[in-house]
């Protein structure tokens, strides 16, 4: 997509392989897998970031790459540089 045409610009600032199961709690919750959500929202409580992000993987992706197969993920660290009003 030409630049012009996007709203955000972002700036890779770290690029790497990692096994899915080696994903941390606070990992988790960059991922936006937080511990602590109120329980009129219908979700989950009382459960890790990182066991969210276990048992939404296994009901997306895992279909065909499992967690218990412990797939090769690239991890994908940036800085958000522009916002545009578009």
């Amino acid at each position: 997509m030409p630049r012009k045409y996007s709203r955000f610009l972002l700036q890779i600032v770290e690029l790497y392989p990692q096994r899915i199961q080696e994903i941390s709690e606070r990992e988790a919750e960059r991922e936006g897998f937080l511990e602590k959500i109120h329980e009129d929202c219908g979700l989950m409580t009382g459960i890790s970031a990182r066991e969210r992000f276990f048992r939404f993987w296994d009901t997306t992706i895992g279909k065909q790459f499992p967690i218990s197969l412990n797939p090769w993920v690239w991890v994908i660290k940036f800085n958000l540089i522009k916002v545009t009003n578009g």
